[in-house]
């Protein structure tokens, strides 16, 4: 459940923050909001050690004058082959400035009677130079980043421009720090523009009746040599920035979140 659990940190900032603007002037595509999804076990192959999961996940993206708010509140209960229940409880939060250069995170991870808690702040370079992670929970360290390392707003904002673009993949090194690590190899697979489907204005509301692509994402470790991901996602993500079902997939289990309903979020009232 260790590295399943990175996974599901991952899929649920995915979930609130895809397709975040890296700067104000895409900042009206964007729509805050705040979604509801159920999870489910949806593919089970040998060796997992469990039968059957489910959960539910609540994500928020809100915009501040100065920078983007997400944050995940996810519970997934695995039933394991002798019939015991493991649960894990995430909640995650995070701020990321509008140019994308500053990052501040906290974490909270239980899985049984086992708790694990990360917090810290991390600053971007740019592609010319590195940069640097604080981490003040659970203990101080300070990781370097290296050069072109990105936060994830930052990514997905390109992966959102790459799609619009009609790009067919995306890479990048990716910090989220909810794991007490350093960054991630992320690349992406997008495919075809794909129009609103017709009964989701009336399942969701008006927020999920959008155009979007389906997705592939997979998570490597920066020195993996393996031609395979340690985990990977495949999202519906919407042109405004909301993901509608993911399914996230590590080894032999595949969990599936569908989204139950969307709802906005007012943006505030900024001085010029």
């Amino acid at each position: 459940m260790r590295h399943f659990g990175r996974s599901l940190r991952l899929a649920a900032l995915l979930l609130a923050g895809l397709g975040v603007a890296a700067g104000q002037a895409a900042a009206a595509d964007l729509a805050p909001h705040r979604a509801f999804y159920k999870g489910a076990l949806e593919v089970k192959r040998g060796g997992t050690g469990a039968v059957a999961a489910s959960g539910s996940m609540a994500t928020s993206l809100e915009r501040t004058c100065d920078g983007w708010i997400t944050s995940a509140q996810s519970i997934v209960d695995a039933t394991l082959e002798n019939g015991q229940v493991a649960r894990q409880d995430l909640r995650f939060a995070s701020w990321e400035s509008l140019d994308g250069a500053a990052y501040r995170f906290t974490s909270r991870q239980r899985v049984g009677e086992v708790e694990l808690g990360f917090k810290g702040a991390a600053r971007a370079a740019g592609p010319a130079g590195g940069g640097e992670v604080e981490y003040t929970q659970p203990a101080k360290k300070t990781i370097a980043l290296p050069p072109a390392t990105v936060f994830p707003t930052r990514y997905l904002a390109a992966l959102i421009e790459r799609a619009e673009a009609g790009a067919r993949h995306e890479v990048g090194t990716v910090f989220e720090g909810a794991g007490g690590t350093g960054p991630q190899r992320v690349a992406a697979f997008i495919g075809q523009r794909q129009p609103a489907a017709a009964d989701a204005a009336a399942r969701l509301g008006p927020l999920a009746a959008r155009p979007g692509w389906r997705m592939q994402i997979g998570f490597y470790e920066p020195d993996s040599r393996s031609p395979s991901p340690d985990y990977e996602i495949e999202v519906l993500q919407l042109d405004n920035g909301i993901v509608t079902e993911m399914v996230m997939t590590m080894g032999p289990l595949s969990v599936r979140f569908t989204m139950l309903k969307v709802e906005a979020v007012p943006a505030p009232r900024c001085q010029p």
